[in-house]
């Protein structure tokens, strides 16, 4: 290896790091770990924890949840506490764990158990986390259909190690941010919960707490009881309803206007757009009806995930149209609250007349039987109330995803530069 004036080596060999700190050492996978290659039969796997590849979620090192052992059926390999759980099928998809309990996991999966005089096991997982490592995995798959690695070729991979006090800091700093992370979804979660609880009370009784509920005067409808100065109206009286435009070819991986389908909405009502699509500014030019405008609110009108809706905030890069999959809803003669038409339409009360309208997997919902479907419509100030109570909920929801999303970006940056030793802790002092 050469040393530039930095102080910073490069390596030459194929698959390690590129520059590392003169003090870290290079060395393989192969020679700080080995496979663990226990085998055991379906009979004697009852009671253990069961690990597959749907259990190891893409770019988390930890194991946070399992499967059940009675429903195995053929011989897999046995783990224990500490041991590393690197899926090899579509090495692509960043799957390593470290396992904190004993189990039994796919065959797809490698169990490796770190030389723990050399190496840290929580170390060696965030090493299989870095691109270089990814890219070097991939390289080595065989198989079309289903590529998958081995620990034969991934053992050949080299990369820079420094000292095991060093690996102990690195690996509690990653950790820290990991576990951050994790408590800010906890909590995402429980407001997530909370927001259904939230909805079935408002939907019944009215913006009032649960002391008073016994004071509100209630009465049946079609789609239960409700406060008795609610209504309960089909959408065609209060709501205008537009269908998107179908686009050739799906839509384009780049352009000026996004286009939204159903596999944008996710199932709590909120936008995905990872994976955007795009139309031209003449097509939507050309569109009648699907061009989307703040405080739209968005139903799939079709297939598998029918009913599925959303609300739209600010139209996505400015500019936004609906595909054909998708019905666009506003409130129209002012006795509906657009955030009100959302929070209703993903009640169980607005998803139960939904499903009750929906006729089958590929004819899902045609207009007509749209502007049938009912839902309570309170007065307008009591609208007012509801809304202001599920939308402070929706924006604590929000900005805990946006520091989800933050810690996340944190992650990535300190995995490379802790990783490389751009950024280095071997003098910090950690909890031991």
């Amino acid at each position: 290896m050469t040393s530039n004036r930095s102080g910073i080596s490069t390596a030459a060999k194929e698959g390690s790091l590129d520059v590392f700190p003169d003090d870290w050492q290079i060395t393989k996978l192969g020679e700080v770990c080995s496979v663990r290659r226990e085998s055991v039969k379906p009979s004697n796997t009852l009671g253990l924890p069961y690990v597959g590849l749907e259990h190891l979620v893409s770019g988390d090192p930890k194991l946070k949840q399992t499967g059940d052992s009675s429903s195995v059926r053929s011989a897999k390999s046995s783990f224990r506490k500490g041991d590393i759980l690197y899926g090899k099928l579509r090495p692509y998809l960043d799957k390593a764990v470290v396992a904190h309990i004993d189990g039994i996991c796919s065959t797809d999966i490698i169990v490796l158990t770190a030389r723990c005089d050399v190496v840290s096991n929580h170390y060696l997982v965030y090493l299989l986390h870095t691109k270089p490592f990814l890219n070097y995995a991939v390289s080595t798959t065989t198989g079309v259909n289903h590529p998958r690695t081995s620990w034969r070729a991934i053992s050949d991979f080299a990369f820079p190690v420094p000292s095991l006090g060093e690996q102990k800091k690195i690996a509690y700093i990653l950790t820290t941010v990991c576990n951050a992370k994790e408590k800010t979804e906890s909590v995402i979660s429980a407001l997530k919960e909370f927001k259904k609880s939230l909805m079935k009370h408002l939907f019944t009784y009215g913006p009032v707490p649960m002391s008073e509920v016994d004071k509100v005067r209630l009465k049946e409808t079609e789609i239960g009881e409700i406060p008795e100065d609610w209504e309960v109206l089909p959408l065609a009286e209060v709501v205008e309803i537009e269908t998107g435009k179908r686009m050739k070819g799906g839509g384009q991986s780049s352009g000026e206007v996004i286009s939204l389908g159903g596999e944008h909405i996710n199932p709590d009502g909120s936008l995905n757009l990872a994976k955007p699509k795009y139309i031209s500014r003449d097509f939507y030019d050309h569109m009648k009806e699907g061009r989307l405008r703040p405080d739209d609110v968005l139903m799939v009108k079709d297939g598998a995930t029918t009913g599925k809706v959303a609300f739209i905030r600010d139209v996505p890069a400015g500019i936004a149209a609906a595909n054909e999959h998708l019905f666009v809803l506003r409130g129209k003669n002012g006795r509906i609250d657009n955030y009100f038409l959302y929070s209703a339409l993903l009640s169980s009360i607005g998803q139960s007349q939904i499903r009750k309208a929906y006729h089958g997997l590929i004819g899902g919902i045609n207009r007509t039987e749209m502007e049938s479907i009912v839902i309570p419509i309170p007065p307008l100030q009591t609208q007012e109330r509801i809304v202001r109570m599920l939308d402070a909920v929706d924006l604590s929801i929000q900005g805990y995803a946006e520091c989800t999303n933050a810690y996340e970006v944190v992650f990535r940056s300190l995995l490379d530069n802790l990783m490389t030793g751009k950024l280095r802790v071997n003098n910090l002092e950690v909890p031991t």
